[in-house]
């Protein structure tokens, strides 16, 4: 009795390399092949540099994503970029497409893209690989998110509390020469004669033939 079943190509990412076969074989892992019907092994491709398949019998590479690399053919997995870099793209085909984070940034391995320091940190690494690489700034000083190292304050401002972002200026009735107050007793009272507005570097004196309300 003749068989009644119809014979039907090999689908995408398999092949059958007998006549006669009872079933198709699917490619190995690291290759693709995207045709139908496929009657050797050797029309499973290598998957490009760059690229990946994980699984057997797959009909197409899937490019390695950001944050990792693959420089060799016919992989099956991609390459984590090390922490203290950063690649932002996908396919990438060599380590150098890692780049190392610049001060004030950090990043764990396989990042996309480098962190910023908190707002309050500072640090000076390059290639740094973790948060805790951003210390707190001392008080009399800030730092904004990213920063390399802490800045005073401003003549006229202070900063009491450690790990801040930014200062605050004297109130109105007080001023502050010196940059680095670290207390609100950096900010001195106006002396009489004189007037000092919020923020003041230096008392103003009064003009002539007036006096301070």
């Amino acid at each position: 009795v003749a068989n009644s079943e119809a014979c039907t190509a090999c689908a995408h990412g398999q092949y059958a390399d007998t006549h006669g076969s009872g079933g198709c074989t699917h490619c190995p892992k690291g290759t693709e092949l995207a045709s139908l019907g496929a009657s050797e092994k050797a029309a499973c491709s290598q998957c490009a540099p760059g690229f990946y398949s994980s699984n057997a019998g797959s009909h197409k590479c899937e490019p390695c994503d950001s944050g990792s690399f693959q420089g060799d053919h016919g992989s099956s997995s991609c390459i984590t970029c090390e922490a203290g870099s950063a690649n932002a793209h996908q396919g990438s085909t060599s380590v150098n497409a890692c780049k190392h984070c610049i001060a004030g940034q950090y990043a764990a391995a396989g990042a996309a893209v480098c962190s910023l320091c908190p707002g309050g940190t500072a640090s000076a690494v390059i290639g740094a690989t973790s948060v805790n690489t951003c210390t707190t700034v001392t008080a009399g000083f800030y730092a904004a998110e990213g920063a390399t190292e802490g800045k005073p304050c401003a003549a006229g401002q202070y900063q009491q509390s450690p790990g801040s972002s930014q200062c605050s200026d004297c109130t109105a009735g007080k001023y502050n020469p010196v940059t680095g107050g670290a207390t609100l007793l950096a900010c001195l009272t106006c002396p009489k004669g004189h007037w000092c507005v919020a923020g003041a570097k230096a008392p103003s004196k009064c003009a002539a033939g007036s006096e301070l309300d």
